[in-house]
């Protein structure tokens, strides 16, 4: 028997990738309708951009890793400046989460003995 389109993304949001998504990001991910299309705006979602970041976290190009430091910079002046509100497209929990991945990945190389490029 084939599985059910329910089935299957009940299965994608088991991979590592999608696991840590809660139930309001997946109602941005799952189409209305299980048995529809996706919708025709596929514009990019907060959570297309939360994965997006997520994966820059272990990338070691430059370009994307220069990105992560652009937002936790832009991220610090909108805190200090009292602006928190323009982080509600990702929220400020992604950053710090994002941050902190930074960080533990350079205590492992530095523990490793390895550089970041």
């Amino acid at each position: 028997s084939h599985p059910t389109r329910g089935q299957l993304w009940d299965w994608l949001f088991q991979l590592p990738l999608f696991a840590a998504l809660d139930a309001a990001d997946r109602a941005l991910v799952v189409p209305p309708d299980l048995h529809g299309a996706l919708p025709p705006d596929r514009s990019a979602t907060a959570v297309d951009s939360r994965l997006v970041l997520a994966s820059y976290a272990d990338s070691t190009k430059a370009d994307e890793l220069r990105n992560l430091r652009l937002l936790f910079a832009w991220a610090e002046r909108a805190r200090t400046r009292g602006s928190g509100a323009r982080l509600r497209w990702i929220g400020r929990e992604v950053v710090e989460a994002l941050r902190a991945r930074i960080a533990e990945r350079a205590r492992r190389m530095e523990r490793g003995g390895v550089s970041w490029g």
